[in-house]
């Protein structure tokens, strides 16, 4: 199954989504949109008991990295 792959890296940390392929293009324009100044917040619902809320003032002070990820593919790691 593929998936997709958001990546905020902030002052304040790097934070990373994963989200389904269905939902992926959603989640890209949304964002998208809010650095555009449209909205205000992303909200991310990773379990049914947690969410994050991502604001538009911090999406602005980020760098965003949207990813699709194939299934099986991976990081090599490589030990010596």
């Amino acid at each position: 199954m593929d998936t997709g792959k958001i990546t905020v890296r902030h002052a304040s940390g790097t934070y990373t989504m994963q989200v389904n392929p269905e939902d992926f293009d959603k989640a890209c324009k949304k964002i998208t949109a809010i650095i555009k100044g449209k909205n205000r917040y992303f909200k991310y619902t990773p379990d049914p008991d947690t969410f994050q809320v991502f604001t538009a003032k911090m999406l602005r002070q980020s760098v965003v990295t949207f990813e699709r990820q194939k299934a099986g593919a991976g990081l090599l790691t490589q030990q010596i």
